[in-house]
């Protein structure tokens, strides 16, 4: 398992509230097999975007993680303000929504210093 991939999951546990037990489940598929969605109802397609999604964000916060540790100067603010800039959030994903879930990987980050 990936440090990437660990991130997304505990940022999945902890986003679970807020968009539903399907995340979870739709993450542990995208990590298993990237870019395969079963689309049956608007509801598991909405899953696997944001599965994907979470995915995409924890993968490129841990890039920008281990760049900053390396360089002894990680600074939460900075991944948060480039993931923003940076990662394509699916459409229809609300401001909100998004902001969650980078700030979700955001404190998984915090805990893996």
């Amino acid at each position: 398992m990936s440090e990437s991939d660990k991130i997304a999951r505990g940022a999945a546990q902890a986003l679970a509230g807020k968009f539903g037990p399907q995340l979870k489940l739709e993450l542990e598929k995208q990590i298993a097999a990237p870019g395969e969605a079963a689309t049956q109802t608007y509801a598991v397609a909405e899953a696997v975007s944001i599965a994907t999604f979470l995915l995409s964000v924890a993968k490129f916060g841990y890039d920008i993680y281990k760049d900053q540790r390396d360089r002894k100067a990680v600074d939460m603010d900075v991944i948060r303000r480039e993931t923003r800039l940076k990662v394509k959030a699916p459409r229809g994903l609300s401001a909100e929504k998004r902001d969650a879930i980078i700030d979700a990987i955001a404190k998984e980050l915090e805990m893996e210093e």
